[in-house]
């Protein structure tokens, strides 16, 4: 996977957060930014969230990672 698809999968939590930061650890933290949240990405995260799928816990610590 390229920094970019996980960037992609971490904005709209499409896989386990640990796994997302295990594959992240690779890259250095100061490489440049290659993705733009969008509010669609927000929207697919609360989504997630009103279904039960993802705890509230789980989206303070995915903002975390996406700061």
């Amino acid at each position: 996977m390229t920094r970019k698809e996980i960037l992609d999968s971490l904005l709209r939590f499409n896989a386990p957060l640990d796994s997302l930061r295990e594959l992240l650890d690779a890259f250095p933290w100061d490489s440049e930014p290659e993705v733009v949240m969008t509010l669609g990405d927000a929207k697919i995260v609360v989504e997630k969230f009103q279904a039960g799928t993802i705890s509230a816990s789980e989206i303070a610590r995915w903002a975390e990672m996406i700061e």
